[in-house]
């Protein structure tokens, strides 16, 4: 049996940008940069940005999502179309319902 070991070019400049954000990434981390903070932080602030919002800003927010995963699934091989149907529907009804639940429960409260 004849094996052959193919290996791909790499030009300099490539290999030099990875050193760097290699490095980079390294003195972040020497310096104490963790990225659960970082998460933390931004959780944190997503929160209070979302306590402003209007509902024309959540509106917008919620559309733009709804067309990325349109454009997602127009580009979805013909093979994942069906698995992506099926994830969708799911995240759908385990959103959905729960959302639901609490709306219809903040409908019978009386104020």
């Amino acid at each position: 049996m004849d094996m052959e070991l193919h290996i791909k070019k790499v030009d300099a400049d490539t290999v030099k940008e990875f050193a760097k954000k290699a490095w980079e990434l390294t003195e972040a981390k020497a310096a104490g940069f963790k990225e659960s903070e970082t998460v933390k932080c931004l959780v944190r602030k997503t929160g209070a940005y979302i306590h402003r919002m209007e509902i024309r800003d959540l509106t917008l927010v919620k559309l733009a999502s709804l067309t990325a995963g349109f454009m997602a699934g127009l580009c979805a091989p013909k093979k994942w179309k069906k698995p992506l149907m099926v994830l969708a529907g799911a995240v759908f009804v385990l959103t959905f319902i729960p959302s639901m639940v609490k709306f219809v429960r903040g409908l019978l409260v009386e104020e």
